[in-house]
């Protein structure tokens, strides 16, 4: 199912929509502008005037009109690595890979001691 990344006018993200509810904000007039590929074409009715089909091409990110539903100052990220280790464990390897290293300052302090 293909999605497209709707921004702010000023280009913070907002969600992603479906091509429908990308199509209602073309229909609205609410897109200030819109980058990415061309994704999905949709043809509406012929007008009982002029004959000419309505056509809405819908493009991958588009800028809506509009105040921001999103303050990005709120957000929270979350941790996508689940196989992450624990900060412990991350600390514990960090003192371990240092103090076996030859020439660091707790070998090179017992090293001057085995020589006096």
């Amino acid at each position: 199912m293909l999605k497209v990344l709707k921004l702010s006018a000023q280009g913070l993200p907002q969600s992603w929509i479906s091509l429908e509810q990308a199509v209602i904000h073309y229909a609205a007039e609410e897109v200030r502008w819109e980058a990415g590929a061309q994704i999905a074409v949709f043809r509406g009715g012929h007008n009982a005037i002029t004959g000419e089909q309505s056509i809405i091409t819908v493009n991958s990110i588009i800028g809506t009109k509009g105040v921001p539903g999103i303050n990005p100052f709120d957000l929270k990220p979350g941790l996508t690595n689940s196989n992450s280790l624990p900060a412990t464990e991350i600390y514990a390897l960090t003192v371990a890979t240092i103090s076996t290293k030859p020439n660091s300052p707790a070998n090179t302090s017992s090293r001057l001691a085995n020589t006096a």
